[in-house]
Parts: structure tokens; sequence; C-alpha cells
């Protein structure tokens, strides 16, 4: 409640719903769907609907697991962070991605790789399930170490020059 009076006092308007049922207001400057769009039942719908409330030179940030990065083709064969069945419905690459907006209305400004360490995560504890760790002993995601780990081996493959298991989208209604 507290944190809602200070975005409202910010003239932010603040949308509790989800997405597919929410009432969105009309003629907004920008939409954020920070590890969205991956759990959305109806892409395409939720999409539209975002695209009819944006205003013109209305811009969308989508944050959502990408899967042309290195560690998604070295752990494709099922046990790579970025899948999370059941929660994670839909997964994008780059060019799928693009696509998929560009259906909508929106043109792609920018596109950029992010660190993943929650990715990083939730792939070591798939490995750990495939060997009989117990749960209790697998890795979570409040382990400060093994997430500083693996935000240093992205941002170490970022400067590389490699792609991420995370990506951030900015696409603007024309």
């Amino acid at each position: 409640a507290a944190q809602r009076a200070r975005l409202e006092g910010a003239r932010i308007t603040v949308v509790q719903s989800a997405l597919e049922t929410a009432a969105l207001p009309g003629e907004v400057s920008l939409v954020i769907m920070n590890q969205v769009i991956e759990h959305l039942w109806e892409v395409n719908a939720c999409l539209g609907k975002i695209h009819s409330c944006l205003r013109r030179g209305g811009q969308l940030s989508v944050c959502t697991p990408n899967t042309d990065g290195y560690d998604a083709r070295w752990f494709h064969e099922g046990a790579w962070g970025g899948y999370y069945f059941p929660r994670h419905l839909n997964l994008f690459g780059k060019a799928a991605l693009t696509r998929l907006l560009s259906r909508h209305g929106l043109r792609v400004m920018e596109w950029k790789p992010l660190v993943a360490p929650l990715i990083w995560m939730s792939t070591q504890r798939a490995l750990q399930e495939r060997r009989g760790w117990p749960r209790w002993s697998r890795l979570r995601d409040t382990n400060l170490a093994a997430l500083a780990v693996f935000t240093l081996i992205d941002m170490t493959a970022l400067m590389l020059g490699a792609v991420t298991s995370n990506q951030q989208v900015i696409a603007m209604r024309d």
C-alpha cells in the first residue's frame, strides 16, 4: 500500500491485475513487463491490449528469458533454467520476440542481453535434481555467493560478446 501510494503520488498509474483481465488506461507512455511475457496464457491478446493502450510514440519494455543464450545451448536437453516448466509458457529468442512485437504494431528500438543469475540457479537445481540430490541440499535463490558467481560469469560473457539467457527489448508504437 505504501509503495502504491508513492507511485501514484508520482503520477504513475498502478494496475494490479492479471494482464489478461486488466482494465488498462488509455494513452499511456510506458508499459514495463519485467519477466512477465513468458507467463502469459494469451500472449497475442495481451500484446493487442497493450498496443491499444499505448499512445503513439509510447514504449514497451520487455525483459524475458532468451533462448539464444550461450548457456541455453549448453543445457538444451531440459536442464536450462529458462524452461522453468510449468511456469514459463512462452520462450523467445531475439528474432522471435522481434517478430511477435512487430506483428502487434511495435517497432523494436533497442535489444540487449542481460545477466541471468536466476536462470543459472534454476539450471543448477535441475542438474542437482537429475543427480538425485535431496531437495534440502539444492541451491536456493537466496544463496548470495552462488548469485554473485553466476552474475560474474554472465558479466564476463557479455564483455566477451556472448549473448546471455536474459534479454531486454524496448519497442515503440508508431
